[in-house]
């Protein structure tokens, strides 16, 4: 006869709890008082977070270790990039008040204990903006990015490379508005953003366009690429990854209302910074800003973008984070979302992790009866690879900070100990724009049977112009040639299906693109 065993009732609930919870494990989705600007993987498994004035240390689940507020309040630091090192410490790079009151670069090294090991403020005597990013060269040295502005409005990237001390070896300026670099196979710096050109015979007016840099490792400017569609409708890139035949793909937006809201278009370019074609991708009844886009391996994507509604009446009711799995050529192979319930939700960047999975830090915030953001929170979540929330480590047997003598204090101050460093920034920030042209018109466009395009800028001889549709596929090839530096020529439409292409003029060393559309 077996024995007969009791389970009293409060360990049979205690039994289904535990299951419960097993079943329905946490989500990756946590919020804390201040923004997250930054974040990077720590060598034991851990998550390192900076927001604008704090630093710190997270389990896997997200979980607060430890925390240091960096600086004094005279400093005014904010926090906008981090990278690991490989003895387990961490680089963080930011701004600072000047020595002249103006916002200064910063570096701040910490140790695997989140010590201070060393500090470098440099000091460009410019109003510099908090969107930096760092990377750690295989070398040990540092590569920074920054954009940047002064006081008479002129805006621009500034890169600086420094060694493993933060002792500058290099600086580099041009003229795009930094929003996101990459380094690329052969450690070219690959910056994308935004740029402002003159137009010809409109002092004072300019034209917004989307900007590709390539800086090679010895800092110096091999070309600056520039996407437009005219002068009507702004564009902007806003993230660029190489792709396999060694060129790249951006994307952008194109603006389509006064409110700011955009399109996602793709923009693909060779390795020389000549653009091969560009589309338009996501959800075309929906306003789609781009967010970011990182690899997946060498020939997938992921995208993340803001998606609201184009024609509901309140559409931030209806608005999500969407994103896409896509490839070389824009073919979407999955998608995935993110909303909340609260009013606004913004991200900036996306985080690839070790793991496979993607870590997105941001905010959130409520309207008041006014229509004004209030109540704004910091969120991070965490993706993985089913574009779905994560869950949370079930069983996290990680030993943090192992390499440390004891235990870190829960709080702490982070000071700056280094040297200031004065920068000279060129007298005209940036380089010449080797690659394009000044250009007046593309008209009619949409058009039907035939378009007229008017350039300036050009040189004495010869030149080309080539008409390409979104494929890539070179649909005609033009050879002219120009006395006074103008072109102005009528092109026939005749044979032309209906639908997008782009005009490319290339003489020398200057180029020009524009699309236009065949109805």
């Amino acid at each position: 006869m077996h024995p007969t065993f009791f389970i009293p009732n409060y360990t049979l609930i205690s039994i289904l709890l535990c299951i419960s919870l097993t079943s329905h494990a946490q989500k990756w989705e946590i919020y804390d008082s201040l923004p997250a600007s930054a974040f990077v993987e720590s060598y034991d498994g851990g998550y390192y977070f900076a927001t604008y004035i704090y630093f710190h240390k997270t389990d896997v689940n997200g979980k607060i270790l430890w925390r240091k507020e960096i600086g004094l309040p005279r400093d005014l630091p904010t926090v906008s990039a981090t990278v690991s090192t490989k003895d387990g410490g961490v680089v963080l790079a930011g701004i600072t008040a000047g020595a002249d009151s103006n916002n200064a670069a910063s570096l701040i090294k910490l140790n695997s204990c989140g010590e201070v090991e060393w500090s470098k403020i440099y000091d460009l005597n410019e109003y510099l903006s908090g969107t930096g990013q760092i990377f750690l060269m295989k070398n040990g040295d540092l590569v920074v990015s920054y954009y940047m502005a002064d006081h008479e409005n002129k805006h621009g990237n500034w890169i600086f490379r420094t060694d493993s001390t933060g002792n500058l070896k290099y600086q580099s300026f041009n003229t795009v508005q930094d929003i996101n670099a990459i380094i690329d196979k052969d450690n070219n710096i690959i910056t994308s953003g935004l740029i402002y050109l003159p137009i010809p015979n409109e002092p004072g007016v300019n034209i917004l366009c989307g900007g590709l840099v390539k800086t090679n490792p010895n800092g110096h400017v091999d070309w600056v690429s520039t996407y437009t569609i005219g002068r009507e409708i702004p564009v902007f890139d806003q993230a660029t990854q190489q792709t396999q035949d060694g060129g790249y793909l951006t994307l952008g937006g194109e603006v389509a209302d006064k409110q700011k809201n955009t399109e996602l278009v793709l923009i693909k370019t060779d390795t020389s910074g000549n653009i091969r074609w560009t589309k338009l991708i996501g959800d075309t009844t929906r306003y789609e800003n781009p967010i970011d886009m990182v690899k997946v391996n060498d020939s997938l994507y992921l995208v993340a973008t803001f998606s609201l509604n184009k024609y509901a009446k309140n559409m931030h009711h209806s608005a999500f984070i969407k994103f896409m799995i896509i490839d070389t050529s824009g073919k979407v192979y999955k998608t995935g979302s993110y909303s909340n319930n609260h009013w606004t939700t913004v991200f900036t960047n996306i985080y690839p992790i070790s793991d496979g999975k993607f870590m997105l830090c941001g905010y959130v915030n409520d309207s008041n009866a006014s229509g004004y953001p209030v109540n704004m929170q910091a969120l991070d979540i965490k993706i993985n690879q089913n574009l779905e929330l994560d869950s949370f480590a079930t069983h996290d047997t990680i030993k943090y900070d192992y390499k440390c003598p004891g235990k870190i204090p829960w709080y702490g101050q982070i000071y700056y100990t280094g040297d200031t460093i004065p920068i000279q920034a060129p007298s005209t920030l940036g380089v010449a724009i080797h690659s394009l042209l000044n250009t007046s018109s593309l008209y009619p466009n949409p058009a039907n049977d035939h378009i007229v395009i008017i350039a300036s800028g050009l040189s004495y001889g010869a030149a080309t112009y080539s008409v390409y549709d979104m494929l890539g596929n070179k649909v005609n090839n033009y050879v002219f040639s120009t006395i006074d530096g103008i072109l102005n020529k009528e092109i026939s439409l005749s044979g032309y299906a209906k639908g997008m292409y782009y005009i490319e003029i290339i003489q020398r060393d200057k180029r020009y693109t524009q699309k236009f559309i065949v109805e």
